[in-house]
């Protein structure tokens, strides 16, 4: 009964809409793993319901600041540039 379960599940993995499923989780969890990892929000030094708050909110910031300047050197690579006389 067991082996009948885990086959099925395989079969599942295999397709497309497990695959689709699989890159939306990625999607989901990627922002809070990047937060433990790089900014330490597990630990923060603030003392206080709203002083946390704000500093979990200027981590975000910062995050939505750093992709929008990623963002837009990328442009800058990809446009074509037109001379101005």
């Amino acid at each position: 009964m067991e082996s009948r379960k885990k086959s099925k599940q395989l079969q599942y993995m295999k397709t497309e809409e497990f695959g689709q499923y699989a890159c939306f989780r990625n999607g989901v969890e990627a922002i809070p793993s990047l937060l433990q990892r790089r900014d330490n929000v597990d630990k923060i030094p603030t003392h206080g319901r709203n002083r946390t708050r704000l500093h979990f909110v200027f981590k975000i910031a910062a995050l939505d600041f750093q992709k929008l300047l990623d963002y837009i050197n990328s442009l800058d690579n990809c446009a074509p540039k037109t001379k101005t006389a």
